[in-house]
This record gives C-alpha cells, structure tokens and sequence, in this order.
C-alpha cells in the first residue's frame, strides 16, 4: 500500500494519509471522513491495527492521531507529518495540512504534473523559468528551496525547465527571454495577477529582465517582501504598440489601453478573440469598421477594438470587464471609465450592427454631439440613463 501510495516523479505525486482513531463514532474519524469524501487523491486510510499505528507514531502516543506520509525524503521536517493534535476534528484544518504537506518544497514542473500543481487551494505561485543546462539552475533551485521552507502554506515554488513548452506558452514566455522569475496569484476580486522580477520602462512600454540573469536568497527574498507589501509593479500582457493607425477603428493593445480610455472622450471598445476560432468575431469585424467611420467626424467619440485573449487590463472583475462571449462592445464614457457600460443587443432587437451600435453610443455617450443636420445626441449625465 505505502509503496504504491507514496511516489514522486515527473509523471506522478502521491502521498497516503494515514488514520489512527480509538472510536469510529468520535469527531476525528468524522471530519477524517468529511475531509476524504469526493477525493480520489491523495489515498485518506483508517489504520484499525495498533500493531501498525505504533509503527509510525511517535513513542508513547496513545490518543488519536493522523499522520500524512510523503517521499519527500529531503524535506527536514519529513517525509512523515503528524496533524496538529489541536486541529484533530478539524475538516478544514486536515485538508489545509494535507495540501501544504502533500507537496514538495519546489516543484519540478512537468505536464503529467500541471494539473494538481495549478489547481491547488492556495493560489499563489513562484515560477521560475530556467534552462536546466545554464548555471542558473542550480542558483534557482538553492534560493527557492531555502525560502519554500519558511514560505510553506503561503506560496508555491515550481521550477520550470526550459523545453516546457506548454506552460512557456501559456505565459506567452519566448525562450531567449530565460531565465525568467515571476509570481502569479487569482486574486478574488481583480483574476489573475502576473507579477515579474525587473523594471517596467515607461517609455518603451517594455519589461526590463535581466536582473533575473544572477539569483541568490537574498535578491528572491526581496522579491518576495515586495510582493507580500504590495509593492511590486503588475505585469500585463500586451501585444506590440501599433506603429501607426491604418484603420478607422483604433487598435488598443495592453500597454496602451488605460491611456486611451481614459482620453476626455467617450470610447466605444470592441474586445474581440482570434479569428481562427471566434467566427462571430470575424463576421463582425467588416461590420464595426462601418460603426467607426459612421463617427470618424465626431471628435468627441473614439471607436476601438482590443484582442481580449492577448492583452491584459488591470481589475477586470472589479470593473465588470468579463465578456461572456465575443465579440463584446463596451462604452467607456468621458471622464468615467472605470465604469464601462456594456453593450446588450436585447435592448436593441437583437441586433449587434451599425444601426443597433450606433444608437447605443448616441443613447450613453457623456460629451454632446450632432450629426450633420444638427440632431443632438448625448450629453447625459450617468444617472439620467
């Protein structure tokens, strides 16, 4: 059972979570219970036999006890832990020490392994993106070993070699940029937050890295205070800035969106996902080109559109930016845009085009505007909405 229970390679982890219980009835076997059910992993077992129990707990322990067993043979406090005799009875205590003990100092990440490192409970992660032929490696792995050990149950390390491709992916990572350090976090207000190790240069909207290139203890560790003072510089990700303007609607990308909307104009942006999957977005692409010439003469209103899947906008929950599909409008109104009002083809038959759009934007634009035969449209303030 141990042998079988208790393993750790690129292609598996398992750890086995050993009961010991005097009353089957009692509130330890119950939340042992309630904290097992609906788990396939890790193995949770009801040690009946005394003969056995003394084999892994302590001398003298004669009281109820749960021991989690693991193969991290170079953990200092392991391989084997024992719960906290007060958080015995504990559902959500047990769970708790099962993920902070059930797992290594630092990961080695590998694909088998991406899905019970990326859904565990605590969802702040150290990601350290080496080449393991570099002598990097070694320098990484000695720093984030040393601080997993005082940083257990409040961030997960994960060492990734180079040829992952799928994770490098993921993170749009080009593998000349390595090596690479980063903390991402689900925040349960803003999603996912990304932050690097290095300097964001305003000017060339571009990320300075190549601190990253020596790494010591004490360079991680600031990186990591920094972070837990909120002190650290978000990292988004933006496609290149546009060297120029060749289309009637305007192309937004991460770097340059919070400048653009936040323009003394109102800002109708279209968020859209790569053509290569997103049919409606295609379709509709022709169609809202019509919408931003239909207001290339009103100075007051600028037609844009962004590639939601690409580019990264800060607080996008908070600000209720979580299109349900796409393409998806929003208005970002003058001198309000941080409150965007979406676009609902409901309140406009059904429609998503150029008539529909267009007197959505004259219904909501805050700045006053006329067309040519000098109609007004606009000017209301957000409350006479």
């Amino acid at each position: 059972l141990i042998a079988h229970h208790v393993k750790y390679s690129e292609h598996e982890l398992r750890v086995l979570v050993l009961g010991f219980f005097q009353d089957k009835k009692g509130p330890n076997y119950q939340a042992f219970k309630e904290a097992k059910f609906g788990r396939k992993e890790p193995k949770y077992v009801w040690v009946k036999s005394r003969d056995l129990a003394l084999r892994f707990l302590p001398e003298g322990h004669t009281g109820d006890a749960i021991l989690l067993l693991s193969p991290f043979l170079d953990d200092p406090q392991g391989p084997n832990f024992m719960l906290p005799q007060e958080s015995l009875g504990k559902a959500e205590e047990l769970v708790r020490f099962v993920e902070t003990h059930g797992a290594p100092r630092v990961w080695q990440y590998s694909d088998a392994l991406s899905a019970q490192i990326t859904s565990r409970k605590l969802q702040k992660f150290t990601w350290a993106f080496v080449d393991p032929a570099s002598p990097q490696w070694g320098q990484y792995q000695a720093a984030m070993t040393q601080l997993a050990g005082e940083q257990k149950g409040r961030m997960n390390f994960a060492m990734v070699s180079s040829d992952k491709h799928s994770l490098m992916d993921f993170f749009r990572i080009d593998k000349a940029s390595l090596p690479l350090l980063m903390i991402v976090d689900l925040h349960p207000e803003i999603g996912q937050r990304q932050f690097k190790f290095g300097k964001f240069d305003s000017k060339k909207k571009s990320w300075d890295t190549s601190g990253c290139q020596e790494m010591d203890e004490a360079k991680l560790r600031k990186f990591l205070e920094d972070y837990e003072a909120d002190k650290l510089k978000r990292f988004l990700r933006s496609e290149p800035v546009p060297e120029k303007q060749d289309s009637a609607v305007v192309k937004l990308v991460g770097h340059t969106f919070e400048e653009e909307i936040a323009r003394e104009k109102d800002v109708l942006v279209s968020f859209y996902g790569d053509f290569s999957w997103c049919e409606h977005c295609k379709i509709f692409a022709p169609e809202y080109v019509k919408i931003a010439e239909f207001f290339s003469k009103v100075d007051s209103v600028v037609v844009a559109d962004m590639d939601f899947m690409q580019n990264d906008i800060e607080n996008v929950r908070a600000r209720g930016l979580q299109p349900s599909g796409f393409p998806a409008q929003y208005l970002f109104r003058a001198g309000e845009h941080d409150r965007p009002i979406p676009f609902n083809p409901d309140k406009y038959s059904g429609e998503r085009g150029l008539r529909a759009i267009s007197q959505f934007i004259m219904d909501h634009a805050a700045l006053p505007f006329q067309d040519s035969s000098g109609k007004k449209y606009g000017g209301k303030r957000r409350d006479e909405l």
